[in-house]
C-alpha cells in the first residue's frame, strides 16, 4: 500500500469520526443551540466533503425507461409506509398539515439526505472498504441510524414508528446507494427519495391530518 493511499484512508477515518462525535456524541448541545442547527451542519459537511473529492464525485443525468416504473412504485411505497402506520395505529412524527414541516419532508429531506449519505459518505468509505455492497450497507445503516437517533431524541413519544422507520430506511438505503453506483446519477436517487416522501406526504395529509 503506497502512501497516498494510506493518506487516503487515514483521511476517510477521520472525516468519519469527526462526523459521528459531532453530529451524534454533541447532538443535544447543537439543538439547544438552534433547532436548524444540525441541519447547517450537515449542509457545512456536504460542501466540504464536495471539495475534497470533487474530481472523483460524478455528476451525471440519468435517462432510462426503467425510470417510468421506480418512479411511481416508490411514490406508491410512501403511501404505503404512511397506510401500514395508520393499521398499527402508530404516531407519527410529523404534521401533515404544517407549511414548514411538507417543506422539510418533501423537498429539503431528499436533497439534503441524499448528498450526505449517497455523495458524501459513499466517497468517504470509497477509501476505507473495497468491497462496492460493504459501501452501499455501511451507508445504509448510517442513514437508518440517523433517523432514530433524531427522531428519537425529538419525537420520543412515537417510539413505535420511529423503530419501524429505522427498520425500512436500512432497506431503502440499500436500494438508493445501489442505484447511485450503477447510475453514477446524485440527481436520481434525489427525485426517488423524492417521490418515496411525496407519497408518505400525500397519504398523511389526505387521511391524517394534523397530528
Amino acid at each position: 500500500m503506497d502512501k497516498t493511499t494510506i493518506h487516503h484512508k487515514l483521511m476517510a477515518r477521520l472525516l468519519f469520526l469527526s462526523y459521528v462525535a459531532i453530529r451524534f456524541l454533541l447532538g443535544n448541545r447543537i439543538l439547544a443551540f438552534n433547532p436548524y442547527a444540525t441541519y447547517f451542519f450537515d449542509t457545512a459537511f456536504i460542501v466540504f466533503i464536495s471539495l475534497i473529492y470533487k474530481k472523483d464525485i460524478p455528476y451525471k443525468i440519468y435517462r432510462n425507461k426503467i425510470q417510468l416504473v421506480e418512479f411511481p412504485v416508490i411514490f406508491i411505497f410512501g403511501m404505503a409506509i404512511f397506510m401500514l402506520s395508520q393499521i398499527f395505529n402508530w404516531d407519527i412524527p410529523v404534521n401533515f398539515r404544517h407549511t414548514e414541516s411538507i417543506i422539510f419532508l418533501i423537498i429539503i429531506s431528499p436533497i439534503l439526505e441524499e448528498l450526505l449519505f449517497r455523495q458524501s459518505f459513499i466517497h468517504i468509505f470509497k477509501n476505507i472498504l473495497n468491497n462496492p455492497w460493504y459501501i452501499i450497507i455501511t451507508t445504509a445503516l448510517l442513514f437508518s441510524l440517523s433517523h432514530y437517533y433524531t427522531n428519537a431524541l425529538n419525537y420520543p413519544g412515537t417510539r413505535q414508528f420511529i423503530i419501524f422507520q429505522t427498520v425500512y430506511t436500512f432497506g431503502l438505503g440499500i436500494w438508493l446507494g445501489w442505484r447511485y453506483l450503477k447510475t453514477k446519477s446524485i440527481l436520481h436517487v434525489i427525485i426517488l427519495h423524492f417521490f418515496l416522501n411525496l407519497g408518505f406526504g400525500i397519504a398523511g395529509y389526505l387521511f391524517a391530518g394534523a397530528n
